[in-house]
């Protein structure tokens, strides 16, 4: 445990009571200290390079280069097999799925009793390894090997019953080679499961994938929303009505830009969070349209107010290409507050979508712009979200650099309320990585009463899925689920499909290891 500890968090000083906590828990033996040195001692023989393990004051480090560690090259080569999936080379994607499937000898730390940041990187590894197998599947599916990559997404529902986008795509493929029964035994099964493990309904993308059978329309993956003709009046009050909707979705996001250059009639209804998200669905073809249609100008202060849709939707692809495009033009007009702004969201595109890498040179050129001009929201913004990259490649010095800097400029910016709760939960992430429970319980409730002061959606659900998380850790299972529960139910109240799937699993996880031991 001791090494796979180390290992979770390479070239990082783990602090002692970190490692005392994942050998012995809650309940560590009065010599617990000392037994960690004699660990220490047999690892470094074993290891045959004493200086590999380095002691400080504060803990210990393991030295390692990347490329030694097969979790490296694991999420390497799924980077790989997604870009190539991203160009079309369904070959090449192909070939780097299987080479990082090949690299897995069983589960993550499969001889290990799971607990604190071993459990976390065990879930987030079993979560990618998902990942690559769905991805192999989708590159077969691309290149005519249907029946093989049906056969494929069987086994990995088998594996991963409450995979709803999983059940969704197999039901689709099912379809489309004519077997509708099966398609349709896929969905009862799912949803049986989902009503007598964890007492939900299917969500709303697989019971519209199982409607799409019944009516005979298939349960296609998702696609591009179908562009119609948009005359000039509609297109002027569009770019007017759109960023009071955004308003109203997203309360709390840093730094606007007001979209509207001339009072419009918009409906007063529209102000409230459940009729403007239905607006937003009944007029995404219209603002697509909108997008294409309009002036540079226009263009990008429509993507701008179309934020809400792309977050809500989990559009990514759509997200990252939305954004490139509006940036091109905000920076053609010389509007410099407004590009910042466009690369903060750029960089939660790119983020939702897995590009890690390219979510951080978002948030770096969003930060630089917006240091240059003035933007102190953006700022808070962007070192938020270098922040939580950070964090989330377990580095979590400069993860706290980034959010000490971040909280110093909340702190002197009057207007800066909306970003308390997004960095109080950003803290609580950090106080959870270092295994401090209690401390990251504290901070992911003071996030919650700020979310939920604000009516922001987009913060409470991440906020109760660390919560959960951070109680689970604790040891407080029926809290952890009661958390996620509550998650799932404002994801699900917001048809916040990428939150939805988050809350998902997080009630997976907190219910799984429990229906095991029943069984």
């Amino acid at each position: 445990m001791v090494l796979a500890t180390l290992l979770c968090q390479p070239d990082l000083f783990v602090p002692t009571d970190q490692l005392v906590d994942s050998v012995w828990g809650a309940n560590p033996p009065r010599t617990a200290t000392k037994n960690l040195q004699v660990h220490i001692y047999h690892l470094r023989r074993a290891i045959g390079v004493p200086h590999r393990i380095e002691r400080r004051f504060t803990g210990y480090r393991l030295r390692a280069e990347p490329s030694e560690l097969d979790a490296w090259r694991f999420e390497q080569l799924l980077d790989g097999g997604q870009r190539a999936l991203d160009r079309g080379d369904v070959e090449e994607a192909e070939r780097r799925y299987e080479a990082a499937i090949a690299l897995w000898r069983g589960n993550a730390f499969a001889d290990l009793e799971h607990s604190g940041v071993v459990a976390r990187d065990a879930l987030r590894l079993e979560e990618l390894r998902l990942v690559a197998l769905e991805g192999r599947a989708e590159a077969r599916l691309r290149g005519g090997g249907r029946h093989k990559a049906i056969a494929e997404l069987y086994a990995m529902l088998a594996e991963h019953p409450f995979r709803e986008r999983l059940a969704a795509r197999l039901m689709g493929e099912l379809h489309r080679d004519g077997r509708q029964s099966e398609a349709l035994d896929v969905f009862h099964r799912v949803r049986r499961a989902l009503a007598e493990e964890m007492g939900i309904d299917p969500g709303p993308e697989l019971a519209a994938a199982y409607r799409g059978i019944l009516e005979g329309t298939g349960a296609a993956a998702t696609s591009l929303p179908r562009r119609t003709p948009i005359d000039r009046q509609r297109l002027d009050w569009l770019v007017g009505v759109v960023d009071v909707v955004d308003r109203t979705l997203s309360p709390a996001r840093p730094e606007r830009v007001t979209v509207a250059d001339a009072p419009v009639p918009v409906p007063p209804e529209l102000h409230h969070r459940g009729a403007a998200r239905r607006w937003l669905d009944h007029e995404s073809d219209s603002l697509y349209a909108a997008v294409e249609a309009g002036a540079p100008d226009q263009m990008w202060r429509l993507a701008h107010g179309m934020y809400s849709l792309m977050r809500l939707r989990g559009r990514w692809r759509e997200w990252i290409s939305l954004y490139e495009t509006a940036i091109a033009a905000a920076t053609d007009a010389g509007a410099h507050r407004a590009v910042a702004a466009l690369y903060v969201g750029l960089g939660e595109a790119r983020s939702g979508a897995g590009d890690l890498d390219d979510a951080v040179a978002s948030y770096a050129t969003a930060l630089s712009v917006a240091r240059h001009h003035g933007s102190v929201g953006c700022q808070v913004a962007a070192l938020d979200g270098l922040a939580r990259f950070a964090l989330r490649t377990h580095r979590l010095g400069p993860a706290e650099r980034h959010l000490a800097q971040a909280e110093a400029l909340a702190a002197d910016d009057l207007d800066a309320f909306g970003a308390a709760a997004r960095l109080s939960s950003t803290r609580a992430g950090i106080e959870l990585a270092r295994g401090r429970y209690d401390a990251a319980v504290e901070w992911f409730e003071r996030a919650l009463a700020v979310a939920v002061a604000l009516g922001d959606s987009d913060v409470a659900v991440p906020v109760l899925c660390g919560l959960s998380d951070a109680l689970r850790c604790g040891g407080d299972r029926s809290g952890a689920a009661a958390s996620a529960r509550q998650a799932l139910a404002v994801a699900v109240a917001c048809h916040d499909r990428p939150a939805e799937h988050r809350a998902r699993q997080q009630l997976v996880a907190c219910t799984a290891p429990a229906l095991t031991k029943a069984g």
